[in-house]
């Protein structure tokens, strides 16, 4: 293949698969005996032995084995649970992946020396599509506006009350549902202000939606607060709600469910603030970079380090209500992380709402 975008011409060398996987992974090739950091593709060759303690404590996100006799190594190296690969000296020697960007394609044994642009689209391209399968729980569609493109593998959807309009939220709640037919449909209503017009918009537009939920699968999450006073009028704006249209007797569906969307990480460190809520959505966009002050890229490079400190708050968190209710995670920056995937399993969470 000719150079394309300062890219050198691509080498793909065929191998066996010592550790199952489907993803793709990219790095630096280093050696064992040169200075070897975490974030490489780790090459061993057959005479060298393996430093079980240096690998745990800096693992390689791939590992590269060239030796004739490779089963000697493959028990050590598959206890490592990372992507893992053979190859023989004759295909491909050492000294032509030194320093090399790499990558590896852990389902078909298949390193790609100086991969393309055209590769790595690729790549990129059908381990999304992989991820959105294979996250261990249904995947949700955040839908941008009002759309009616409905995504291949979403099986619920979440938007937000704004793009609603609230002279028509019913025909409008109503048009979306019938176009994609969803498992459910979220939608995201931030507590009103504290003002007269802010509250009888909020309840006229909740009004709408108890009746939409007669002609589908909907449900509320109430967003944007920063108290438990905020929430307590909207809750009751809400009963309001409820109690209006079935004194008119007016036809609406008043057993959808409610939930609240957590984006603050103060409510991570309170008890949840409303009793048994029948479902929580964690904006991870919002909650991580606010805990740890960094940006969404900064935490996905440094998710290791950070995982242990995360982890160890939600579990304090998780344990307080997960019981008495489900948990939605909501994400467009994280989607294609492992992080992602360790959450989802920590949170037991039955639906993550996924970002284009």
């Amino acid at each position: 293949m000719a150079n394309f975008r300062g890219y050198s011409a691509e080498t793909k060398i065929n191998g066996q698969v010592a550790v199952g996987g489907s993803a793709a992974v990219l790095g630096r090739i280093r050696f064992f005996d040169e200075s070897y950091i975490e974030g490489s593709i780790l090459c061993v060759r057959g005479e060298e032995k393996i430093d079980r303690e240096t690998l745990l404590l800096c693992p390689p996100v791939a590992v590269i084995v060239f030796c004739q006799d490779s089963a000697l190594y493959l028990k050590e190296l598959c206890s490592l649970g990372v992507p893992c690969i053979v190859l023989n000296e004759e295909d491909a020697g050492c000294d032509i992946c030194k320093n090399k960007i790499a990558l590896v394609d852990t389902e078909h044994g298949i390193l790609t020396l100086d991969p393309s642009i055209d590769t790595l689209e690729f790549y990129s391209s059908a381990q999304k599509k992989k991820s959105q399968h294979s996250l261990g729980c249904p995947v949700g569609k955040i839908l941008k506006e009002k759309t009616l493109e409905r995504a291949p593998y979403a099986e619920s959807y979440l938007i937000s009350a704004s793009y609603l309009s609230k002279n028509d939220t019913f025909e409008e709640a109503v048009t979306i549902w019938e176009g994609l037919r969803p498992e459910l449909l979220v939608i995201d209503i931030s507590v009103p202000y504290d003002t007269d017009g802010a509250q009888r918009a909020f309840a006229e537009q909740t009004e709408e939606l108890f009746r939409a939920a007669l002609y589908g699968s909907f449900a509320i999450s109430l967003s944007g607060f920063d108290c438990e006073a905020e929430l307590s009028v909207a809750m009751r704006l809400l009963h309001k709600s409820f109690c209006m249209l079935e004194a008119e007797g007016r036809e609406f569906n008043g057993y959808l469910p409610r939930g609240l969307t957590l984006s603050s990480p103060l409510w991570l460190m309170r008890p949840c603030p409303v009793t048994n809520p029948d479902f929580i959505i964690l904006d991870l966009d919002t909650l991580l970079p606010s805990i740890f002050t960094l940006s969404a890229n900064e935490i996905i490079k440094k998710e290791k380090v950070l995982k242990k400190e995360l982890f160890s708050i939600l579990e304090r968190y998780l344990s307080s209500f997960a019981p008495r209710c489900e948990i939605f995670l909501k994400t467009s920056l994280f989607s294609n992380t492992v992080l992602l995937c360790d959450l989802i399993r920590l949170a037991d969470a039955k639906t993550v709402f996924l970002g284009s």
